[in-house]
């Protein structure tokens, strides 16, 4: 088994590889040209592609680490064995209903153009994150839930009913991962990458306290990962949000219309 989903992922790494390569072909005989004009502003260099690139690159690693902080934390908490075996199907779950947010960061920076543009990109991510706690509430008040986690998944009951009613605990946390997005994507087009380090610097602190917490109190697992991710979504989207009004144009507000958007 192991060998098989081993070889399925090379696979599709290598496949998507060989698309990119020949998607970009033309952007690298017209736009990136050697003989193609010059771009308007200052040379790129290695120092400000560094100052750029590191906090984005601290912050995946930061995310990464969130997610072994988790399973060792269920591992020592009441229930460990069904705790551990229903976690990767609720993070498989979460993950689906945020699929369609994932690359809201770059739709961002790709579209935000100005004032003009901010309004209709964020009331894109705002709806986007309606849908999203749609679809969960679907998934959860409807019997699509069960038939994944006992058919699809096919998980024993014990495991099957801890990793559904998990699910309720999660219902907001998609959407509150689609605002981060696009908080995120804002900061990135500024230049503001250290704001987004930080952010998620945050996120992890306060999951690992509240983990913490859990662990001192023996507090059940599931439970208590769901207030741990909940809350330290939360404090981040509140710091990225305090931050990116901060870089947006003089008269634009982050959460109301205002007549400078609509110039």
């Amino acid at each position: 088994g192991v060998y098989i989903g081993a070889t399925a992922l090379m696979a599709g790494v290598l496949a998507e590889a060989a698309y990119a390569t020949l998607a970009v072909r033309p952007l690298l005989r017209d736009a990136l040209h050697p003989d193609a004009p010059a771009a308007e502003g200052d040379p790129l260099t290695y120092r400000d592609l560094a100052l750029f690139h590191l906090p984005l690159g601290a912050t995946s690693l930061l995310l990464l680490l969130a997610q072994p902080l988790v399973t060792s934390s269920l591992a020592r908490l009441p229930q460990p064995t069904e705790s551990l075996a229903a976690w990767p199907v609720l993070f498989q779950m979460m993950l689906m209903a945020r699929a369609a947010a994932l690359a809201l960061p770059e739709v961002v920076i790709a579209l935000s153009r100005g004032p003009h543009t901010f309004a209709p990109l964020r009331r894109f991510s705002l709806w986007l994150s309606v849908a999203i706690t749609a679809f969960m509430a679907l998934l959860i008040f409807t019997p699509l839930a069960h038939f994944y986690i006992f058919t699809v998944q096919d998980m024993t009951p014990a495991v099957g009913e801890l990793a559904q009613g998990g699910l309720l605990l999660f219902l907001l946390f998609p959407a509150l991962a689609t605002v981060t997005s696009w908080l995120r994507g804002l900061l990135i087009k500024a230049r503001a990458t250290t704001a987004v380090n930080w952010g998620m610097g945050i996120n992890l602190l306060l999951t690992a306290a509240v983990l913490g917490a859990g662990l001192f109190l023996r507090q059940p697992g599931l439970p208590t990962a769901a207030v741990a991710l909940n809350l330290a979504s939360v404090a981040e989207v509140l710091y990225l949000a305090a931050r990116t009004q901060r870089i947006l144009p003089t008269g634009v507000a982050l959460w109301k219309t205002t007549p400078v958007e609509a110039v």
